[in-house]
């Protein structure tokens, strides 16, 4: 695989020499991470093609702890868990907690490079499937993206479940009611919680200078619109 400016992978190991390995048999560079927590305070500003991830690390510490956060931040890149023990239940709890796939230490570089580029060849293919086209704007349910050209952001998945809703609604209006009893049901939740979501979606759609946008008209109710529309009745 080419070395092209701007991919690289994580490697979340504490032996200082395993991301050496990854970066020579991918030919791209791989960023260390010794510790879950470092790694969890660096991944909002990170986005790498896929992660490598070690289960047993330092005082009693497991990589797996933080693989449901992970999973949730990089939707497109596949994580590949490592280990060398030959417990096979790891397996299974691996792939039950986001891994893509599961690579048994010591590592051979052959095998590892081409479980590499099948995972990423999954995960492109997921990001095709079942995209909702907004105006200049691609959603991707599976995915939890809102795209516009190259730029991407990442939603988050209670976010990404109102934008599929109101996706699913073609311009229909929804009450906040409604939405909150789809997300929670009956469950409580304070009554800003919404509207925090609809701020997160709107600030998306902002910041892709995207020309759809939400709309909240009189007594709470929210729909999809062209922002040029929100702007033609909010100036009526």
């Amino acid at each position: 695989m080419p070395t092209i400016a701007g991919q690289y992978t994580i490697t979340l190991d504490d032996d200082p020499i395993v991301h050496k390995i990854i970066a020579q048999a991918t030919g791209v560079p791989s960023i260390p991470f010794t510790c879950p927590q470092k790694l969890l305070r660096k991944s909002l500003s990170l986005s790498p093609i896929a992660v490598f991830l070690d289960i047993n690390l330092k005082e009693n510490v497991s990589g797996l702890d933080c693989l449901p956060e992970l999973r949730g931040l990089w939707r497109m890149a596949p994580i590949l868990v490592m280990t060398g023990d030959r417990n096979n239940a790891l397996i299974g709890r691996s792939l039950a907690s986001g891994a893509n796939d599961f690579l048994r230490k010591p590592i051979n570089p052959d095998e590892l490079i081409a479980r590499m580029k099948i995972r990423i060849c999954e995960m492109q293919e997921k990001r095709g499937f079942d995209e909702i086209k907004l105006a200049d704007t691609v959603f991707n349910p599976r995915l939890g993206t809102l795209a516009k050209g190259d730029r991407v952001v990442y939603l988050p998945r209670l976010e990404a479940e109102i934008l599929l809703h109101l996706s699913n609604g073609n311009g229909v209006t929804f009450t906040k009611e409604s939405i909150r009893l789809r997300l929670w049901g009956k469950t409580k939740v304070c009554d800003n919680a919404i509207d925090k979501k609809l701020t997160t979606l709107r600030k998306a759609f902002r910041e892709l200078n995207s020309s759809m946008a939400l709309r909240t008209v009189y007594g709470g109710q929210v729909s999809l619109a062209m922002s040029n529309e929100i702007f033609m009745s909010t100036a009526n």
